[in-house]
C-alpha cells in the first residue's frame, strides 16, 4: 500500500553549504520525471520551485529536510545535463567574482539564456522567480542562491 504514496526519484550527490559557511554532504532527490519537460527533474527547477520551503536531502543513512533559505549554495561535481545544454544553445557565459554574505568568494562562469534586449548580469541576477542560479567553477556546477550574494564583479 505504501508504494501508492511514493513517487520515482533519482538521487544526486552534492555538498551544501550554508548562509553561515559549514557544508555537509547530501543526496538530493530529484523527480525521475520533469513536470514541465520530457526527462527528469533538474536541479535548477527542483530549488526554484516556489512551492518548496524545504528539500528533502540524504544525509548520510537519514533523509532530512533542508530549508531552501538556510542556504547559500549547492555543489556539484562535474557536468550536469541540463548545463550542458544550455551551453550547447549559445548560453551566455561571463566570468564573474562574487562575494558571500559569508565572507566566501566564489569565482566562475555563469550559465543563462535570457532574450537579447535582456541579457546582461543584472538582468539575469534579478530576474523573477530566480531564487538559485548557476555558477560553473572548472568541472564543478554550483547552484548560488542569489539572497546569499553581497556583491558581484566582472
Amino acid at each position: 500500500m505504501a508504494e501508492l504514496y511514493t513517487i520515482d526519484v533519482y538521487r544526486l550527490p552534492v555538498r551544501l553549504v550554508t548562509l553561515a559557511g559549514s557544508s555537509f554532504e547530501g543526496k538530493l532527490f530529484l523527480r525521475s520525471e520533469g513536470e514541465h519537460h520530457l526527462g527528469p527533474e533538474t536541479v535548477r527547477e527542483r530549488l526554484n520551485d516556489p512551492e518548496a520551503t524545504f528539500l528533502p536531502c540524504e544525509i548520510g543513512e537519514r533523509v532530512e529536510l533542508v530549508r531552501l533559505t538556510g542556504l547559500a549554495y549547492v555543489e556539484h561535481w562535474g557536468p550536469l545535463p541540463e548545463v550542458e545544454a544550455e551551453e550547447e544553445m549559445g548560453a551566455e557565459r561571463p566570468s564573474v567574482e562574487m562575494l558571500l554574505d559569508s565572507g566566501e568568494v566564489l569565482a566562475g562562469t555563469l550559465v543563462y539564456i535570457l532574450p537579447p534586449e535582456r541579457h546582461r548580469v543584472l538582468d539575469h541576477l534579478n530576474s523573477p522567480n530566480l531564487r538559485f542560479f548557476v555558477l560553473r567553477r572548472g568541472e564543478a556546477t554550483l547552484y548560488i542562491n542569489r539572497q546569499a550574494v553581497l556583491r558581484v564583479r566582472g
